[in-house]
């Protein structure tokens, strides 16, 4: 066999290996990048090489450890055969044109960059970009002719894996597990659902329900409750008659009744259906022992209860209502099932509700909102700093009382309050209560005259 010739097939075989570290590559990212859940539903559908592929994802760190070996050996007989051989058949072409010092080392040269390059782009990033992009395809594509060199070298990656384990272990550091890294954090499937959003995998609605649903653990009894002033209570006090009026006017299914309009003795909670059919019973029972008799037990709930566990003792016991009590044992607040449902899929309007807007712009840079509204969600709601996060305040409400001398001054629709650049002004009041709030962003004043106290 002439040196030409041979040189020639050793250069065939170099680039055998350049296509053969490629593959090595693809399969390495193609099994990495791949959705397992995605490799299930197409070993379910009977996909050629699902099945096996789904296998090779379950035992990555062995599947990647032949990749490496392949990718290792195939590099290694590149540099071993390629730039020997091609520099070989480059040799004739400075014949009698350079001295023939300078030859081989032009000629070693030029096969040594060009099977560099070849390596780099042929055998490395092509490969690697054609994985990622279509993990899914590669995968199917790759795994038998994988699944052959792994098996044929298991005894020496299983060796390899075991050394590399004892390399590692003085330093105290564990190989890695052939699962780890599949969980994600909170933070992480965040991010995950925002870069869905952004490449238009998930609607905008999709990324706020699942982001609601991440922060339904973290939500406790008193950040969803109506809060007592709120609460609509029926009374031992009153008639059967002037209960159904107030029934009648607010419009709800339950209501917590009180003894004698004292909302921290609750006798119960009263369904409207039970509280009408007491129109049509006769009973020699005064109006209020007739109440004591339709109400149902109301449990109580500190205000520390998170509400995924609220909303499971809910389900247990087929309850819709629980009254929320303070550290004191005195009556802050309820919670029906409707106000953790909301949580997650947002506010549920029915045609008996008469609830405005929490926030609503008004004019230039200024907002209508209501003072129940949580400082925390006003600052994110508007992204400006507004009062101090570190504040026992929790309601934009509450924070205009305590800046008034702990709320010892009455206030009055008009009054104002200055924080930095912002301006908190009462909108609309209930007797000494304030209902509504108008807000009027950082360096951007309101309209009208300034009422600052």
């Amino acid at each position: 066999m002439s040196d030409g010739l041979r040189s020639a097939l050793l250069l065939l075989f170099a680039l055998f290996l350049v296509f053969l570290n490629g593959f090595f590559v693809a399969a390495e990212f193609a099994l990495v990048k791949v959705r397992a859940t995605r490799l299930e539903e197409l070993a379910a559908k009977k996909q050629f090489g699902a099945q096996k592929s789904l296998d090779a994802v379950r035992h990555l760190d062995a599947y990647l450890s032949a990749t490496q070996l392949g990718i290792t050996l195939a590099s290694l007989g590149l540099g071993y055969v390629g730039e020997p051989a091609f520099a070989h058949l480059l040799e004739p072409l400075f014949e009698g044109r350079v001295p023939e010092s300078w030859k081989h080392i032009i000629a070693g040269g030029i096969a040594f960059t060009t099977i560099t390059a070849l390596h780099i782009v042929l055998g490395e990033l092509a490969p690697k970009s054609l994985a990622i992009q279509r993990s899914e395809q590669t995968a199917l594509a790759i795994i038998y002719p994988l699944d052959f060199f792994y098996r044929l070298f298991k005894m020496p990656i299983a060796g390899m894996n075991k050394l590399a384990s004892l390399v590692l272990k003085p330093f105290g550091i564990e190989a890695a597990g052939e699962h780890e890294g599949e969980a994600h954090s909170e933070q992480e499937l965040r991010l995950i659902v925002s870069a869905s959003r952004e490449g238009g995998e998930i609607r905008e609605s999709e990324q706020s329900l699942i982001n609601r649903v991440l922060d339904f653990a973290h939500r406790k009894a008193d950040e969803v409750m109506v809060p007592r002033p709120d609460v609509v209570f029926l009374s031992t006090g009153l008639s059967v008659g002037e209960n159904i009026r107030i029934a009648d006017e607010n419009g709800f299914t339950r209501y917590p009744l009180c003894e004698k309009g004292l909302p921290d003795e609750l006798a119960g909670m009263i369904h409207v259906k039970d509280l009408l059919a007491l129109t049509s019973r006769r009973t020699e029972a005064d109006d209020a022992e007739q109440l004591r008799r339709i109400a149902r037990t109301l449990p109580r709930i500190p205000e520390t209860r998170p509400i995924d566990a609220l909303l499971r003792d809910f389900q247990r016991e087929k309850r819709h209502m629980a009254v929320v009590v303070d550290e004191y044992g005195g009556t802050a607040g309820i919670v029906t099932v409707e106000d953790i449902i909301e949580e997650i899929v947002g506010d549920i309007q029915d045609e008996f509700d008469r609830t405005s807007p929490e926030l609503e712009p008004v004019g230039t840079d200024c907002f209508l909102v209501d003072a129940r509204m949580p400082l925390e969600k006003l600052r994110k709601t508007l992204d400006f700093l507004g009062p101090d996060e570190e504040t026992e305040i929790e309601t934009v409400g509450g924070f205009i009382l305590a800046a008034r001398h702990g709320g010892s001054l009455p206030m009055h629709i008009g009054d104002a309050l200055r924080y930095g650049e912002s301006t908190f002004t009462v909108a609309e009041m209930t007797g000494r209560r304030i209902r509504k709030v108008r807000v009027c962003l950082p360096n951007r004043p309101a309209n009208g005259s300034d009422h600052s106290n």
